[in-house]
């Protein structure tokens, strides 16, 4: 052996170089998920053999008629997507549902759009058994947002569109409604109502959720035309805080005032009290807080039908008087309502 490899500086270099080897076959065998001096990283198969975390959609999958199943469910998928882990993906069984409304395919969606609900945890799912489930499904417009082998065959009674809630787009809302009134006839009456909806719902979408952040949500806005039941659904789904979040953090004064003055002081009593009209604007200015009345009015004369709205813990069917709270809270608001035709009457959109 030559005398250089004998020396006291090669034995040390030597020594040196064991103990980084023995720390890098250490590594290799503990991996961390990131790459570290070993190249090492956690590939696409070693995460997919973790165990995925399933929730189940109600049988009922609606806001408008399972409001406290429904809002449970979209609370335990936030839970869900929390508590995963690295590597764990998030699995939608939609299996068993029998039953769903436009609404609530919109709110799945702009859930699932919203990385700071997903935390960007891979999500799967898999659709309804249930034959009239799944076509609305497929209908509604989801599959444009969404990868999915079940995309194919998917019809066209509706259509979703999203946009910055900082904006109210009358033009869309307008294309919208002409495409319900090719096959659904309405009046001049309805078309303005529906139109006047919209814009309201948009405008309130502004006022409760795009002043509190500095970056804007989207609002989503969507259509489904049900030809069988003789009906469009319309929706209207913001991600901000909800409408009641919202006013106990921009007028706080405002806010105890209007509890002390309603005598149970629950949210559903407060909220009907401001659909009719019966509480001042938190702004103090009388010209203000006609929004929500206003679309109550619209809903009264039978210019849109089945008026629903959800907002925090708050469930109100505009239509049946019938206002409650949820047992679970949801984070945003839900507009709903419907064009029914009034028979005999021919569409004035067609007519033009």
């Amino acid at each position: 052996m030559k005398k250089c490899y004998q020396s006291a500086q090669a034995k040390r270099y030597q020594a040196k170089r064991s103990r980084r080897q023995a720390k890098a076959r250490i590594r290799a065998e503990k991996p961390s998920g990131r790459y570290g001096q070993s190249g090492y990283r956690r590939t696409q198969t070693q995460e997919s053999e973790s165990e995925p975390l399933v929730i189940s959609a109600p049988e009922v999958f609606s806001f408008v008629d399972n409001p406290n199943l429904t809002s449970r469910f979209f609370a335990d998928l936030q839970a869900t997507y929390q508590r995963a882990g690295a590597g764990q993906h998030i699995y939608i069984d939609l299996k068993s549902v029998i039953a769903m409304t436009p609404e609530v395919i919109v709110v799945l969606l702009s859930r699932l759009k919203d990385s700071k609900f997903t935390r960007d945890r891979p999500t799967r799912g898999n659709v309804p058994d249930n034959a009239k489930a799944r076509g609305i499904l497929r209908g509604s417009g989801f599959y444009k947002y969404v990868h999915s082998k079940s995309r194919k065959g998917s019809s066209a009674h509706g259509s979703i569109h999203s946009e910055r809630n900082n904006c109210v787009n009358a033009k869309q809302s307008a294309a919208l409604i002409d495409s319900v009134a090719e096959s659904l006839p309405m009046s001049i009456e309805q078309e303005d109502g529906l139109q006047a909806v919209a814009l309201e719902c948009m405008s309130n979408t502004i006022e409760h959720a795009a002043k509190i952040r500095s970056k804007k949500e989207y609002w989503w806005f969507s259509v489904y035309r049900d030809l069988e039941e003789g009906r469009a659904q319309f929706a209207l789904v913001d991600n901000g805080i909800g409408i009641f979040a919202s006013l106990k953090r921009r007028r706080p004064i405002w806010w105890l005032q209007l509890r002390a003055n309603v005598k149970s002081g629950t949210r559903a009593d407060l909220f009907e009290a401001m659909m009719r009209r019966q509480v001042r604007s938190s702004t103090g200015k009388k010209y203000r807080g006609r929004g929500l009345p206003t679309i109550a009015k619209r809903n009264r004369l039978k210019q849109v039908r089945r008026l629903v709205v959800v907002t925090n813990d708050v469930y109100a069917d505009i239509d049946n008087a019938s206002y409650r709270v949820l047992e679970h809270e949801f984070r945003g608001t839900i507009f709903y309502w419907e064009h029914r035709p009034t028979p005999g009457v021919e569409s004035q959109s067609g007519a033009n």
